[in-house]
């Protein structure tokens, strides 16, 4: 029965003595993993940062080209009135042309 509670002893302290080595690993794992999530996470964070500045320099981007299509389109309009308004004009011109030759020329 000596014996028996002798060695029940040795490995209650073997047993003892394994387990803070393995709570030391354990530590040593979890502080590795928490500081690779920390830097993780600032990388991303800064990823985020700088994603955000492109995303609002690529929107002020697009607000002005879409006032410049607005701008255009309304120079376009007014182009087009005016060449409207001088093809009439320059028919009508030619037109009066036309009967001057011809009360001349008589043709």
């Amino acid at each position: 029965m000596k014996r028996l509670f002798a060695a029940a002893l040795l490995l209650a302290s073997g047993a003892y003595a394994a387990t803070p080595a393995v709570n030391q690993a354990e530590l040593a794992n979890a502080q590795m993993r928490y500081q690779a999530l920390v830097k993780a996470q600032t990388t991303d964070q800064a990823e985020l940062i700088k994603l955000r500045g492109r995303l609002q320099a690529a929107e002020q981007r697009l607000l002005q080209a879409h006032w410049e299509v607005n701008r255009l389109r309304t120079e376009l309009l007014m182009l087009q009135e005016i060449h409207q308004r001088n093809t009439g004009e320059l028919k009508n011109a030619g037109d009066r042309l036309d009967k001057a030759w011809r009360a001349v020329y008589g043709r």
